[in-house]
């Protein structure tokens, strides 16, 4: 049939392109119109940071690197740990490369260095002993210890904060800046006499739980320590990791004392002030108990407590009790068997219950210190006769050191009128050693002891049948 309507049949059609394609759009999508310029910018920088080596810093104090204090400073409280560490060991270098510089900017160095005294990192803390101790090494060198008395009581903020922190690797780390302190005998002499007695005493109380048997058993742990730690440490090598730390913190005690000793008694043979090495910022002042400070004239006591209880003897009287704990957890009952370190321990704390008890108000038959007069002297002398007998022991030197401290012990701190049964043994004990040094052949160990015993045991004139 034919097409009326004159087309094509509907088979040989062919569709006509379209004028564009029509694109499927997603759901949500906002359709930006065609008319729209997009005047948005797209930019990426490189952060680059300067590099010292390529800047002029000529005449300025720099280490090898080329960096100048300040550089090293404002590392010194960057957020990485492995930086701080480097800005403490620039900071080492540069003091030794240039001394002068530290003198001149001790404020600064000094306020820095106490922040990173109780950083968080371990890593951190051992590069920061190491500056320290370089610090003030060459300000001894330099003759320069005067720098450090305005900065006395910032020192000692940092230390008592440092002494009552949560980890007890931060506190380890800070006995060791104090024993860096104290290692220094003009650096001791200038820290016990520019501290008032209330400030050293506070210092001495915050000792008393570094000694005591009851150590903190909270352990705060970071990324550092977890990745060094790669087993667990056994419970012997736990205490006696302990007991190296308390070890540790008598060592520091007794230089502490013996320094406020020192002290005391120049203040009580009249040596002019100069001889201490104080500056004109601090006034001297000669308390009734004839002990040199630094105090202000403008400080007065705490309400409801005297001058003399707030003092460092009245203070040091509670770090006897955590010193005998010491002293009967070391001694035990086998005394055959202390090794030389453990012996050397014993003299220190000896030493020092010697220095506060003849510092402090407490007389010799004092209630509260019939317990030390017991424990010391139930049965001096303390060496055992199989070690006394055996004159090839290793440890005799060690012994006869003890028995000795013991004996000034009691002749300064607890003969008196009703001691009468221990004033016997400590004569007794006197003339033996006197005896045998004279009896015996003159030997290297007995000239030691000897030695040992004329310059350590200085007995009192009231006794007369016990003077050397």
């Amino acid at each position: 049939m034919a097409n009326l309507k004159g087309g094509a049949s509907k088979g040989g059609q062919k569709k006509k392109p379209g004028d564009f394609k029509r694109p499927k759009r997603k759901v949500g999508r906002k359709v930006v119109q065609s008319n729209v310029t997009n005047a948005s910018i797209q930019s990426r920088r490189i952060n680059m940071t300067e590099q010292s080596m390529l800047q002029d810093k000529s005449g300025a104090a720099v280490t090898h690197r080329n960096q100048t204090l300040q550089d090293i400073l404002s590392k010194a409280s960057h957020y990485n740990a492995h930086v701080r560490r480097d800005a403490m060991s620039s900071l080492k270098e540069l003091i030794r490369l240039h001394p002068m510089t530290l003198v001149a900017n001790i404020g600064l160095v000094l306020e820095r260095l106490l922040q990173v005294m109780v950083d968080d990192e371990a890593i951190v803390r051992e590069a920061c002993v190491a500056t320290w101790k370089d610090c003030f090494v060459s300000l001894a060198s330099s003759h320069s210890e005067q720098v450090v008395v305005p900065f006395a009581q910032l020192i000692l903020v940092y230390f008592c904060s440092g002494l009552t922190h949560l980890k007890p690797s931060v506190r380890e780390d800070v006995l060791r800046h104090i024993n860096a302190v104290l290692d220094i005998p003009a650096f001791a002499l200038l820290l016990a006499g520019a501290l008032s007695p209330e400030q050293c005493g506070r210092l001495l109380e915050n000792f008393k739980d570094s000694i005591s048997t009851k150590a903190s058993t909270v352990h705060v742990k970071n990324s550092y320590s977890l990745f060094a730690e790669k087993a667990k440490v056994k419970q012997s090598q736990l205490q006696s990791s302990v007991l190296k730390a308390r070890f540790f913190a008598v060592e520091v005690v007794h230089k502490l004392l013996q320094a406020l000793d020192k002290v005391t008694t120049i203040a009580a043979t009249g040596v002019h002030k100069d001889e201490l090495n104080l500056t004109s910022n601090t006034s001297l002042l000669l308390l009734p108990r004839s002990q040199v400070v630094g105090w202000s004239s403008h400080r007065e006591p705490v309400k409801g407590t005297s001058e003399q209880d707030q003092s460092w003897p009245a203070k040091a009287l509670a770090l006897l009790p955590p010193l005998l704990g010491l002293w009967m957890e070391c001694h035990g009952d086998d005394n055959t068997a202390l090794p030389p370190t453990v012996l050397t321990h014993l003299i220190l704390i000896v030493e020092a219950s010697t220095i506060i008890i003849r510092a402090s108000t407490l007389k010799a038959d004092d209630p509260a210190l019939k317990v030390y007069a017991q424990t010391y002297f139930t049965d001096f002398p303390r060496a055992p006769m199989e070690i006394m007998s055996n004159a090839e022991s290793s440890t005799l030197h060690f012994w006869s050191a003890l028995n000795l401290s013991i004996a000034q012990c009691g002749c300064e701190c607890f003969v008196g009128p009703n001691a009468a049964d221990l004033d016997d043994v400590l004569t007794q004990f006197v003339q033996s050693e006197f005896d045998n040094l004279v009896l015996s052949d003159p030997s290297v160990r007995q000239v030691a002891q000897g030695l040992l015993l004329k310059g350590r045991l200085q007995l009192p004139s009231q006794h007369g049948r016990m003077c050397c």
